[in-house]
């Protein structure tokens, strides 16, 4: 099969995100280098294959303890994934989400935060405020929100969100268990 053929590098691109999803960090960021160039001469750069690939590059890259470099990628690629899919494109919300939350592991809570406020204000509009994205969103807001000073902000927010992850995602949830976890710690003197 030629290495240049469309079906074959879709392919290529979802073994590599299976890679990452199964916790390879490491060999999934090794598959998506060696992929990138390919689809980028095959489709171009902005292609909404080749935006997907860069978002997973990214994502896996800070996943894997790298979160200066996955803001960087993600800089470049959440603007062309507005431009190419659209801002309120949940492919785009998802690259905002990791834009955010990659800020936040660098340890920028200011922009974080300015950028979570944006992303869950378009996911509540897009997908509805019970959605387990937006939810999440919205607690990784608070958190943020927290983590730049504002305690106050951020109890008030993890009150909010609490409930509703408590019935969307139930009590003994992960987002919802972190969420009760942060309450304690902003609400701890």
């Amino acid at each position: 099969m030629d290495a240049d053929d469309e079906q074959s590098l879709i392919d290529r691109r979802r073994f590599a995100f299976r890679v990452g999803f199964d916790g390879d960090r490491e060999r999934a960021v090794r598959l998506y280098r060696e992929l990138i160039p390919d689809l980028t001469r095959v489709f171009g750069p902005e292609h909404r294959q080749t935006l997907t690939a860069r978002h997973q590059l990214a994502v896996n890259i800070g996943s894997g303890g790298d979160p200066g470099e996955a803001v960087r990628l993600l800089r470049e690629v959440f603007p062309a994934m507005a431009r190419v899919l659209g801002p309120g494109h949940v492919q785009t919300l998802k690259a905002g989400g990791h834009l955010a939350r990659n800020l936040s592991e660098a340890g920028d809570w200011a922009e974080a935060v300015v950028l979570h406020r944006r992303i869950v204000a378009d996911l509540t509009r897009v997908q509805g405020p019970d959605h387990p994205q937006t939810l999440v969103a919205r607690r990784l807001l608070a958190v943020d929100v927290g983590r730049d000073g504002d305690r106050a902000e951020a109890v008030r927010l993890l009150r909010d969100v609490i409930p509703q992850l408590e019935r969307v995602l139930g009590s003994g949830h992960p987002q919802t268990e972190s969420a009760h976890r942060y309450l304690k710690c902003f609400t701890a003197r």
